[in-house]
């Protein structure tokens, strides 16, 4: 699957599995959390990725303050540490609750991270 590529992935249970050809491993950790570039959907980075992200938004929270330095504390808060299992991750209520996400997601490849978005409020 290259970058912005988009597929509609079912959410059983909380659950999601994915895509056949998104390189992923039982017992991998995936990191999860609001999305800061658009807060009603979910970003999921790979553990090298989130820890090259947080250093990241740490750095700009601490030097920045109003409006940006509280969406970067509310990204970091809602951070999620998620093992792959059979192909599939849980997530959180909380991050299902704020992207809106119920029984499938927009699943986006980018370069950085994978977006999951709600597909009706995505096509809005």
């Amino acid at each position: 699957m290259g970058n912005g590529e988009k597929v509609i992935l079912k959410i059983r249970k909380g659950n999601l599995c994915f895509p056949h050809d998104y390189s992923v491993s039982n017992g991998d950790s995936l990191y999860l959390t609001q999305n800061a570039f658009s807060p009603f959907s979910i970003a999921l980075y790979t553990k090298e990725q989130w820890i090259s992200v947080r250093e990241s938004l740490v750095d700009t929270a601490t030097s920045t303050g109003g409006v940006s330095g509280d969406l970067i504390r509310q990204v970091l808060a809602n951070a999620v540490e998620c093992i792959v299992e059979e192909c599939e991750i849980n997530i959180p209520s909380h991050l299902l609750k704020l992207a809106d996400l119920k029984n499938e997601a927009l699943w986006i490849q980018g370069e950085t991270r994978v977006e999951l978005w709600d597909p009706e409020r995505y096509a809005k």
